[in-house]
């Protein structure tokens, strides 16, 4: 058998670097690979109904005025914006999305300060998670259902996904990753 990198998605573990050292170690690495090929992400579900959270998943509602957003509470913060848990009045998972007394829909919210983007030259890089986020469909992304647009914010509305962020969850296990156990 001829030898294979492994996937990108595969990263060998301070042991296995060690084992692979010592002689004879082909059969370990051979099947680590073997192992890492089945592990593959699904395609993405366009065409299938994507598992519901806790909140009713809302249709895509396009446009959206800044008055029609509710700022529940602060989620967190990043580098180009601040992330708020936020309802948008008569876009609810009823399917109604025509504004007028529907559901409100529960969704993250992604704040930014047009002129602090500009006077950072970060306003490519909002643009750009824009266009990624209206162009994928995947469910391990979250799905931008619209986008609030004012003279000074622009707010990006994607899909809420309860449980805090996966990064900072990350950092807090053994090693500052998850088990095998806990990923399946």
């Amino acid at each position: 058998m001829s030898s294979v990198d492994p996937p990108p998605l595969f990263h060998r573990s301070a042991q296995d670097r060690q084992e692979s050292q010592l002689p004879g170690c082909a059969v370990r690495q051979e099947s680590a690979v073997r192992r890492a090929r089945v592990r593959r992400p699904p395609p993405p579900r366009s065409a299938e109904v994507r598992q519901e959270s806790a909140v009713a998943a809302p249709q895509r509602f396009g446009t959206v005025a800044l008055s029609d957003v509710r700022f529940v509470r602060r989620l967190g913060s990043g580098d180009i914006g601040s992330v708020y848990l936020a309802e948008v009045k008569g876009k609810g998972g009823d399917g109604g999305g025509s504004g007028s007394g529907g559901v409100a829909a529960l969704v993250a919210a992604k704040v930014m300060d047009r002129k602090e983007l500009a006077g950072r030259n970060k306003e490519g890089r909002a643009r750009t998670e824009r266009e990624i986020l209206e162009a994928v469909d995947h469910p391990f992304l979250p799905r931008l259902y619209g986008v609030a647009e004012g003279d000074r914010w622009s707010c990006l509305l994607t899909e809420f996904c309860p449980g805090g962020d996966l990064h900072v969850l990350r950092q807090r296990q053994p090693h500052r990753r998850f088990s095998e156990a806990a990923v399946r």
